[in-house]
């Protein structure tokens, strides 16, 4: 009899089981075939969606991403993978689709794969509501204008029109900011067209000399061949503006072909142009500033000019952004003024007046009034070569870098002012002394650490510590070991640098001592990604902002522990946050240790502050789905829970809070809970979606559900529900529909696991853009097989499970039916 209906449910699932997409819809099909090419070689912005046919949830979202691809056409790629189709197993395995429907946006960043040569996009979870308008609202905000140039002046105009030999795209507006529109055709067609825009009010002069007159907006192609202008005068839809700006394109194709060359050397994808274009006066006010800045100054015109701007513009993008640069037209009475750089002004005019275009590529230096320092340098090495400009720029940086040794290194880990760069050799402790006596009270500033086999620090990590100096006056240090050095075997060994070269961050952690006092302890972060100048400022970026909203509380004071009222608040507090696990008050306002309860969760936030905790509480009557989603009962309240949003795992404390002696033993038992699931001794189990946090709800089945998504019942509402992916060999028929003890979303085994700070902080900073595909694929197929290693041994448990187990499941399996 079992069998029988068992084989009813798979045959009427399998009948529903027929693709959710078909050739009349905008949404492209995606296969393991045609994915490397649209996805990761493309340039538009990419949503895709993966799916299983006979997922409800999939059903639910289709009209919406239907909707979404309609519109989008012309702006973005919106497909869709099913993965269902045993030709897209690998595909959806190395993409770690492990639930349906899932939505990931690729945006413009690419990698490549140093080993394989592979040049492929991470694509990004998206967690809101799955209805058209949020979904858009994504793609939109993944789009970019790095390949647009702001003109404001004649001069630049001139510059931009000679820049290049494919034809350009102009768009004048009246509107400040780009429009997604406008990124979007940027995006796909940079590799034919130039791309530009006008702001009216500040570039009136760029549209007097191009002869427009409104109505605006007006987009202007300047064509290739012969300079002709020709203004759009279609909808401005991007499928029209598509096909009409392809067609100039396709006429710049063999110049586009070579631009396409140099684009694959450069790591498959065109470097943004960030050389700015200076007037005289504008480049004579950077005298004042205290920053470095790379000067190529051009007299002879802007057409005689054109080949040697587009040289030092090429040249200044291969040697990173290591520092700011710009071209500067000289002209007329300018070209006595240059003396003041250094230049040969008799040379330059001369070249200049023969019709030839006169370059000097000058460094001003670090400091301000830079005229009185009188420190200019010309550049001499010959032709412009990224590499060697580098090379000559850095050269020149002063030192905000320390070599590290064991005779310097607790002055250099416990400093809290700023370091005077010294010597690795220097014995004076006197400056040791004062700089790290009061860690005991004081966080140490986070310190980072290069590991190196030269003997002196690299240009592009002298240039990461004169970028950043502002951070020096809080104590923030940039220091560097020589790693071969037998005398530094101490300091490698104790600190495990992944590689060599490799990079870490020192991290103050606080601790409270009996005292009351805080102990600040240093833990290491390894930095993961390509040892290149923009991605680890963009990493040291994101930590320093990462620790500073840590920071914002020191530990023992007086917090405020919010209440959580809804999903957007969940959202904000557990989610947005970033990395960081959520410590969850269940309250009960009736009960009798409500009061002791809320006292010791309070001060246990005061004095954790500044970890990576972020400590609310929520009304446990109001939310019983909430509860009823985490495993936990009405009558376990008050109590807490541990949520980490980014690793999707949960662990409930296993007595209440409170109950005991009063707020004092309330307090020790949550902070020894806390330190249990930040050291990994208390087990976690995973979660197959997020909560949600709604009121009422309690009686509701199916009641847990993805962020952001409204009420289920109403047709055309959020779907916000997940189906889990069946095992290998096994059919999706429980999750067409059945519940109970079988189905789809039947609560898991607990799994050791643990919330480690190194973890928590990875996640924002490392995650698997660096890996290849196809170690993507090794990691996710060994991950596979201890699953199913584990799934085996507790099938064997299985039958020596307590009722209170049973009912454990059954009440899994009501959530997320289909």
């Amino acid at each position: 009899m079992r069998a029988g209906v068992a084989a009813a449910l798979l045959l009427a699932c399998l009948a529903s089981a027929q693709a959710l997409y078909s050739s009349k819809d905008n949404v492209v099909t995606l296969t393991e075939k045609n994915f490397d090419e649209l996805v990761h070689q493309g340039d538009a912005v990419v949503a895709v969606e993966f799916y299983a046919p006979w997922c409800g949830h999939c059903k639910a979202l289709a009209p919406h991403w239907k909707k979404v691809a309609t519109n989008l056409a012309g702006m973005a790629v919106v497909g869709a993978v099913d993965c269902d189709d045993k030709g897209n197993a690998r595909l959806c395995a190395s993409h770690e689709i492990q639930s349906f429907p899932t939505i990931k946006i690729f945006g413009a960043q690419k990698t490549k794969n140093p080993y394989t040569g592979a040049i492929t996009r991470v694509g990004e979870l998206f967690w809101g509501t799955r209805t058209a308008k949020p979904i858009v609202d994504a793609v939109i905000g993944a789009m970019t204008d790095q390949h647009i140039r702001h003109l404001k002046t004649s001069e630049e105009l001139a510059a931009f029109r000679g820049g290049s030999e494919v034809s350009k795209v102009v768009l004048l507006t009246e509107k400040a900011e780009t429009t997604a529109l406008y990124k979007a055709l940027s995006m796909q067609l940079h590799a034919g067209l130039d791309f530009a825009q006008v702001y009216l009010p500040l570039g009136k002069e760029v549209a007097a000399a191009l002869e427009v007159e409104g109505p605006y907006p007006a987009l202007l192609v300047i064509k290739a061949e012969g300079g002709g202008v020709e203004r759009y005068e279609g909808e401005l839809k991007a499928p029209a503006l598509l096909d009409f700006l392809a067609g100039f394109s396709d006429k710049a194709k063999a110049s586009s072909s070579d631009k396409k060359k140099e684009q694959a050397k450069a790591g498959g994808k065109e470097k943004p142009d960030k050389v700015k274009t200076l007037s005289w006066e504008e480049a004579v006010g950077l005298d004042a500033k205290e920053d470095m800045a790379l000067l190529a100054l051009l007299a002879g015109g802007s057409e005689a000019c054109a080949e040697a701007e587009k040289a030092f513009r090429a040249a200044a993008a291969d040697m990173q952004e290591v520092v700011a640069a710009a071209v500067v037209h000289v002209e007329g009475a300018q070209l006595e003024q240059a003396a003041r750089y250094g230049a040969d002004v008799a040379s330059i005019a001369g070249e200049a007046g023969e019709g030839k275009c006169a370059q000097r590529v000058v460094l001003l230096p670090f400091g301000a009034e830079k005229a009185e320092l009188d420190d200019y340098a010309v550049y001499s090495g010959g032709a412009l070569e990224g590499k060697a400009l580098q090379a000559w720029v850095t050269a020149a940086m002063p030192a905000f870098t320390t070599e590290v040794t064991p005779h310097n290194l607790q002055y250099f880990l416990s400093a809290t002012a700023p370091i005077k760069p010294r010597s690795g050799d220097d014995d004076d402790d006197e400056d040791d002394e004062e700089l790290g006596a009061d860690a005991l009270g004081k966080p140490m500033p986070p310190k980072l650490l290069l590991f190196t086999n030269k003997d002196e620090a690299p240009g592009v990590y002298k240039a990461l510590a004169l970028n950043f100096r502002q951070h020096s006056q809080k104590g923030v240090a940039f220091g560097w070991v020589r790693a071969g050095d037998d005398d530094n075997k101490g300091i490698v060994a104790n600190m495990k640098p992944r590689t060599i070269p490799g990079l870490m961050m020192m991290i103050p952690m606080p601790q409270q001592l009996p005292n009351g006092q805080i102990q600040f302890q240093m833990g290491g972060q390894h930095y993961h990604g390509p040892l290149k100048y923009n991605s680890i400022a963009q990493w040291v970026e994101g930590m320093l902002s990462l620790l500073g909203q840590m920071a914002g509380v020191k530990p023992g004071a007086d917090v405020e522990v919010p209440e959580l009222a809804g999903d957007a608040d969940l959202q904000a507090h557990c989610v947005d946050k970033g990395a960081g696990v959520c410590i969850i008050g269940l309250m009960d306002p009736a009960s009798g240790h409500h009061a002791s309860a809320a006292a010791a969760l309070k001060a246990v936030a005061g004095k954790r502050a500044g970890e990576p905790l972020h400590f609310s509480t929520l009304d446990a009557r109001k939310y019983r789905s909430f509860l009823s989603a985490l495993g936990v009962l009405a009558s376990d309240t008050p109590t807490v829970v541990a949520l980490s949003a980014s690793r999707m795992r949960y662990a409930a404390m296993p007595t209440k809070l409170g109950a005991s002696d009063g707020g004092a033993a309330g307090e020790a038992v949550l902070d020894k809970f806390v330190d249990g699931v930040l050291g990994g001794r208390v087990r976690t189990q995973p979660l197959q979606e997020l909560p949600r946090l709604v009121a009422g709800e309690g009686d509701a089945p199916g009641g847990s559900s993805g962020f952001g998504g409204s009420d289920h019942g109403d047709a055309g509402e959020a779907d916000s529900g997940q189906c889990t992916m069946p095992p290998p060999g096994a059919t999706p028929g429980s999750s067409c529909g059945g519940g109970g003890e079988e189905g789809s979303n039947a609560v898991a085994e607990p799994v050791e696991d643990e919330f480690d700070l190194s973890d928590i902080m990875s996640e924002e900073v490392s995650g698997e853009a660096a890996l290849s595909n196809e170690e993507k694929l090794r990691r996710i197929e060994e991950q596979l097989k201890e699953e199913e290693a584990a799934a085996k041994k507790a099938a064997k448990k299985s039958k020596k499970k307590s009722k209170k187990k049973k009912s454990s499941k059954k009440k899994g399996g009501e959530d997320g039916e289909l």
